[in-house]
């Protein structure tokens, strides 16, 4: 983490890359690595990260809400709708019949923000916002994208 805070992302990358080496099981390390792949835009190879801390953590709302920011980073918008779900069924949400649609989602995550306000999460609760307000402003400029 510290080459992380001098800007030595490649360093930081590696240490991540060798903790994994030695202990695949390693979760954290993992997550640094997704995070520190995303932080490079390397958006695939954070989201295989993710995936993978996924896999062992199904229930980790901020790897959940993370992918939902590299799909749409993507322009894949609409691949966001299981993460949704998701993450709505773990807040004790229901999703509702009314989801069908992906122009729903920028109203889901008002919601997941509110509802991981409420948990006293505010990082994931500003993080489910920005998304929110990324995607409302997207279907404005962009309508054929969903």
């Amino acid at each position: 983490l510290a080459c992380k805070h001098r800007g030595r992302w490649q360093e930081a990358i590696d240490a991540n890359l060798e903790a994994i080496k030695k202990r695949p099981d390693l979760t954290d390390a993992r997550l640094n690595l997704g995070n520190l792949y995303y932080q490079t835009e390397r958006f695939d190879l954070a989201k295989e990260n993710y995936q993978e801390v996924l896999e062992k953590e199904p229930d980790n709302l901020a790897v959940r809400i993370l992918l939902c920011e590299i799909l749409i980073t993507q322009g894949r918008v609409h691949q966001c709708r299981p993460e949704c779900i998701h993450i709505l069924k773990n807040l004790e949400i229901s999703p509702g019949d009314s989801f069908i649609d992906i122009t729903d989602l920028p109203p889901l995550f008002l919601r997941i923000s509110d509802a991981l306000q409420e948990r006293g999460q505010p990082a994931l609760s500003r993080k489910s916002m920005a998304i929110a307000h990324q995607l409302k402003s997207r279907n404005k400029s962009e309508p054929d994208l969903l």
